[in-house]
């Protein structure tokens, strides 16, 4: 199931996804918690991690240090570690949407990282996790996005639909207008209908219009649709913003290809 490889947009734009509030704490083993947590949230992670790696092994799991042990694995890339501590968390407090949604998050980075047949395994799992957050939290933009991307990316046999992206992006659009047009985009690409995909970018743009990689998306969508001139500023747009962003030079480059 290798489409399922680029379930997520990039590291910019999945930033975009999720916001944690704090979570208490149902156990206090014998670390400093508070010191703990206060290290962590100054990056001093000598400290923070083996306090934290403590809590998060308590019985009950400490919720709080779980979470915030899996976002720095997450950060680092150690994904597999993420995934096992936001088991842990939502074994502890299943009722949960946030934690849910980022146990979905987590898995979307570590499918990426194992064989075609634990993808398989995998798909299943994180399509529950976004399920399960909108379960408790019907607009939880986190599972909407998830599921929005999980449906455009995973094939027919794992569940992927078209339709169903659709209604999800629709749902996020009500939500939170910028995210819904990146996807609506990202979708209408994927269907090269490269017109509406350079529409719907521009509307993204039009909320947040300091992003190098949402211009390249936009140049890519109207050099789809053949409009080269406006493509090439698409792309010089975002070397103004980025310089040197790779993906806005090899736009160009294709155009200057065409042109020969």
């Amino acid at each position: 199931m290798n489409h399922t490889r680029h379930l997520f947009m990039s590291g910019a734009a999945a930033a975009l996804l999720l916001i944690i509030a704090p979570l208490g704490a149902e156990t206090s083993p014998s670390v400093d918690r508070a010191a703990a947590l206060a290290a962590a949230q100054a990056g001093n992670w000598a400290q923070a991690e083996p306090a934290l790696a403590a809590l998060a092994a308590a019985e009950p799991a400490d919720v709080e240090a779980c979470t915030v042990l899996a976002q720095h694995k997450l950060d680092a890339k150690e994904s597999k570690e993420a995934v096992r501590l936001l088991e842990r968390a939502t074994e502890a407090q299943p009722n949960r949407a946030a934690l849910h949604a980022l146990l979905g998050q987590a898995l979307g980075q570590r499918i990426g990282e194992v064989t075609f047949i634990q993808q398989g395994l995998m798909s299943g799992k994180l399509r529950r996790a976004f399920a399960r957050a909108l379960e408790l939290e019907p607009n939880n933009l986190t599972g909407l996005i998830g599921l929005a991307y999980y449906h455009l990316n995973a094939p027919a046999i794992a569940g992927g639909s078209n339709q169903k992206a659709i209604e999800y992006a629709a749902r996020v659009a009500a939500v939170e207008p910028f995210n819904g047009a990146l996807l609506q985009g990202d979708i209408s690409a994927r269907r090269e209908e490269w017109a509406e995909a350079a529409r719907h970018y521009r509307t993204a743009l039009g909320f947040q219009p300091a992003h190098g990689w949402l211009q390249v998306k936009l140049g890519d969508a109207l050099r789809g649709a053949g409009q080269n001139p406006e493509a090439r500023q698409a792309y010089e747009a975002a070397l103004l913003l980025s310089p040197e962003l790779p993906a806005a030079l090899e736009g160009i480059k294709r155009l200057a290809a065409v042109k020969e």
